[in-house]
C-alpha cells in the first residue's frame, strides 16, 4: 500500500493558490513526478506513471492534524476522484468546495441559515442537523455546493424519460451582505447499473504500456553428417521509446486567451478540440493558429463563439475556454486546457441624466436561456439589443418598474433583468422547478448636496434701450438614447458605445427661434472614421436632403409634432442610421465613427427660395441617388444659412 498523506498536504496547499490565481497552470514537483494545475473548478494532482504502477493507491487527506482515509463512499461525497490514461498516469481530483479544502476567497458568505429538502415534501433543517444527516454543505462569495450520498432518507426515486433516477433537490437559505439569500439545487443520478454504490466507487483501470519487452529462447541444432545435437539459448529484447506527451499552457490580457502547445513525441500529430469542435482551418485564422514545428498558439477573443461565459460581476466577466488534443486513432486525450480568466466589463452604468444601462449575459448555467426573453421588472420594458450571447437593457430611472429607495446622502435606484416564467415563450425552453433568472442592477446618487452659487449687481445708470443688433441662428445636432426622442446624450456621455446594426437616432435642431417661417433641412449627413469632418474614408448617409440610394441599410426619416417639447417641428429634422463601422479587406480599421451634417435655414415664405421645397423632395424628373464612389463636396461655411454640425465619438462593442 502507498500512502500519499504528504502529497495531499502539498495539494490543500496548492489549491488555495488556485483559488488566488486562477488563470496559472503549476507545475510544481514536476521534477518527482508529481504535477497540480487548476481545470476550471477542480484541482488535478498527476502522478507519472513511474510511482504508479504495481501499487494500489490509499489516499489520506489532511485536516488540521487529522489524518484522514478517504475511503470510496467518503470520495464520492466529498467531491475526490482518480482515474488512468492509456499511458500509465494517474490523476487524483479534487472540487475545489470539496471536503477539507480551505477556502480564503474574501468577502465570502456569513454562512448557510437553514436547508429545506425535498422528498418530496419539505422538511426543514439548520446545518448541523444535515451535516449530522451525512451531507456536506460549502459556500464562498460566488458558489454554493451541496453533496449528498445515495440512498438517503431526504432523496426519492422517481423515473425520468424511463429511466430510474435517484433525486436530490434542496433550497438553501444562507446570509450574504446584502441580507438573505435563497438558492434552489437539484441533481439526479441514475441508479441502476451505475458506478456509484454506498461502499465504493468502480472505474476501469487500462492496461499499462510497457517500453521493454523480454524473450528467453533456446534454439535446438543438429550438426550434420553426423547429427549431433546442439542447443543455443538467447535473450531478445525490444524497447519501445516513450511516449511524450504534448504540454498546454495558457495566459489572458485584457481581451484575449493566449495558449501555446509544445509538441510531444508524435509531433502535431492530434485532433485540436476548441471548446465544443475540433479546430478547422478556418477557425484557425480566426484565432491567429501559428505552428513552426515544435510548437503552436492560438490568440482568441473572450467573446470568442467557442468560450463560455462563467459568471458576471458588476467590473468583469468570467470567460473560459477549453481545449482537448487527442489521438487521431482513438480519440484518448493527450492533454488538456482549461483556461478561465475575468476580463473587464461594467454589467451596469449610471448616466448623470437618469439613465441607466445594464448588460446580461448567457452564462454556462444557462445554456437554454434565449437573451432576447429577458425584460426588466415591468416586462414590456425589452432588450435595446440582444444576440445569442447577451442582451443590452436602457432605461430611465423612472420608467421599467425601478424602484427608488433613500439612504442618508444617497438615494439608489433598483430593478431587476428577469425571466419570468409566467411568459410562454420561456416557459417552453425552462423548468418550472428551477428560480427565475434573475439579475439585480442599481444606481446610486448622491442627494441633499449643497452648491453655493454667488452674484453682485450694479447700480443701473441709465434706462435700457433697444438697439439695432445682428445674431447668429444656431443649430445644433444631438443623439436621442431610444425612438422616443424624450432622452438625448450630453457632452459628458461620448464616447457613446452602440453594438452592430443598432439604431443611432440623431436629431437636428435650430435653436432659439420661434419663427414659423424658417424651416430646417439636413441637406448632407456623412459618417468619418476620424474627428475631421473632411478626413478619409467617409460614407454618405443623407444626399441632397434625401437617404442614400446606395446604402443597402437606408436612413430613415421620422415626422416630428408638435407637443410640449417641440413648438415649432418645421425647425427639427430626425432620422437614423444602424450602427455600422469602417472596413478593409474585411478587418475593422477602427471601432468608431462620427457623424458630421449640413444643415441648410430657409425661409418658407419666400418663393424665390428654392432650398424650400422640404426634406427630401425634388423637382419632378431629377434623381437624388448618386453614382456610386462619386463623392459631392462639401459646402462652403461663407454661406449665412448653412450651418455644420458634428456628434461627438460612437464606438463600435465588441460584446
Amino acid at each position: 500500500m502507498l500512502r500519499l498523506g504528504n502529497i495531499l498536504l502539498w495539494m490543500a496547499a496548492a489549491i488555495i493558490l488556485c483559488q488566488a490565481r486562477p488563470n496559472v497552470k503549476l507545475h510544481s514537483l514536476s521534477s518527482s513526478g508529481l504535477r497540480s494545475d487548476c481545470a476550471t473548478n477542480v484541482m488535478r494532482l498527476s502522478l507519472d506513471k513511474a510511482l504508479a504502477v504495481g501499487n494500489q493507491l490509499e489516499v489520506e487527506a489532511i485536516n488540521g492534524t487529522k489524518h484522514i482515509l478517504l475511503t470510496p463512499s467518503m470520495a464520492a461525497r466529498c467531491g475526490y476522484s482518480m482515474e488512468s490514461d492509456p499511458w500509465g498516469n494517474t490523476r487524483i481530483y479534487t472540487s475545489l468546495m470539496g471536503c477539507f479544502v480551505d477556502n480564503k476567497a474574501s468577502g465570502a458568505s456569513q454562512g448557510i441559515w437553514k436547508m429545506t429538502f425535498y422528498t418530496p415534501e419539505p422538511v426543514a433543517m439548520v446545518l448541523q442537523e444535515a451535516e449530522q444527516a451525512g451531507y456536506a454543505a460549502k459556500t464562498t462569495s460566488s458558489r454554493l455546493v451541496m453533496r449528498s450520498p445515495y440512498n438517503t432518507a431526504e432523496t426519492y426515486s422517481e423515473d425520468v424519460a424511463a429511466v430510474p433516477m435517484e433525486v436530490f433537490r434542496v433550497s438553501a437559505y444562507y446570509m450574504a451582505p446584502q441580507g438573505l439569500n435563497v438558492v434552489n439545487l437539484a441533481a439526479a443520478c441514475p441508479k441502476g447499473g451505475v458506478l456509484f454504490t454506498e461502499e465504493m466507487i468502480s472505474w476501469h483501470n487500462p492496461e499499462r504500456l510497457v517500453t521493454s519487452y523480454f524473450l528467453p529462447l533456446i534454439f535446438g541444432l543438429v550438426v550434420l553428417p553426423e547429427e549431433t545435437p546442439f542447443a543455443l539459448p538467447v535473450d531478445l529484447q525490444a524497447s519501445l521509446q516513450d511516449i511524450v506527451l504534448p504540454i498546454m499552457a495558457g495566459t489572458c490580457d485584457q481581451n484575449h486567451f493566449h495558449i501555446s502547445v509544445k509538441f510531444g513525441s508524435h509531433g502535431s500529430n492530434f485532433k485540436a478540440i476548441v471548446g465544443p469542435r475540433e479546430l478547422t482551418a478556418e477557425m484557425a485564422e480566426d484565432y491567429n493558429f501559428y505552428e513552426n514545428g515544435t510548437h503552436l498558439s492560438l490568440s482568441l477573443p473572450y467573446t470568442a463563439k467557442d468560450a463560455v461565459f462563467e459568471l458576471l460581476t458588476a467590473e468583469s466577466v468570467k470567460s473560459r475556454i477549453d481545449l482537448l488534443l487527442l489521438d487521431r486513432a482513438n480519440d484518448w486525450v493527450l492533454a488538456d486546457l482549461y483556461l478561465a480568466c475575468y476580463f473587464p466589463l461594467k454589467a451596469t452604468e449610471c448616466h448623470p441624466n437618469g439613465t441607466m444601462t445594464a448588460v446580461a449575459v448567457k452564462v454556462e448555467s444557462t445554456r437554454n436561456l434565449k437573451p432576447s426573453q429577458l425584460t426588466l421588472k415591468d416586462q414590456s420594458c425589452t432588450p435595446q439589443f440582444s444576440d445569442d450571447r447577451g442582451a443590452y437593457f436602457s432605461f430611465s430611472v423612472d420608467t421599467c418598474g425601478t424602484t427608488r429607495t433613500f439612504f442618508d446622502n444617497y438615494m439608489m435606484y433598483e430593478n431587476e433583468i428577469r425571466l419570468s416564467y409566467n411568459n410562454a415563450k420561456a416557459a417552453a425552453n425552462t423548468s418550472p422547478v428551477d428560480p427565475d433568472y434573475r439579475q439585480t442592477i442599481s444606481c446610486f446618487y448622491v442627494v441633499n448636496e449643497t452648491q453655493t452659487v454667488a452674484f453682485s449687481a450694479k447700480p443701473r445708470t441709465y434706462e435700457p434701450a433697444a438697439e439695432i443688433g445682428t445674431g447668429q441662428l444656431m443649430v445644433q445636432m444631438r443623439l436621442s438614447q431610444d425612438p422616443s426622442y424624450g432622452l438625448f446624450y450630453q457632452a459628458e456621455d461620448y464616447p457613446v458605445v452602440k453594438y452592430l446594426q443598432q439604431p443611432l437616432y440623431f436629431e437636428v435642431e435650430l435653436m432659439h427661434s420661434t419663427d414659423p417661417h424658417l424651416e430646417l433641412i439636413a441637406e448632407n449627413c456623412w459618417a468619418t472614421l476620424y474627428e475631421d469632418r473632411t478626413s478619409l474614408p467617409s460614407w454618405d448617409i443623407i444626399v441632397d436632403g434625401c437617404e442614400n440610394r446606395n446604402d443597402s441599410y437606408a436612413t430613415i426619416f421620422h415626422p416630428v409634432v408638435s407637443d410640449s417639447k417641440v413648438l415649432v417641428p418645421s425647425h427639427i429634422k430626425r432620422f437614423s442610421v444602424k450602427m455600422f463601422t469602417f472596413t478593409k479587406d474585411d478587418e475593422v480599421l477602427k471601432d468608431q465613427i462620427y457623424v458630421h451634417c449640413d444643415a441648410v435655414i430657409c425661409d418658407t415664405s419666400s418663393q424665390a427660395d428654392g432650398s424650400c421645397r422640404g426634406q427630401c423632395v425634388h423637382p419632378p424628373g431629377q434623381s437624388y441617388s448618386r453614382p456610386a464612389g462619386v463623392k459631392k463636396e462639401r459646402r462652403s461655411t461663407d454661406s449665412p444659412r448653412q450651418r455644420q454640425i458634428s456628434s461627438g465619438a460612437i464606438i463600435l462593442s465588441d460584446l
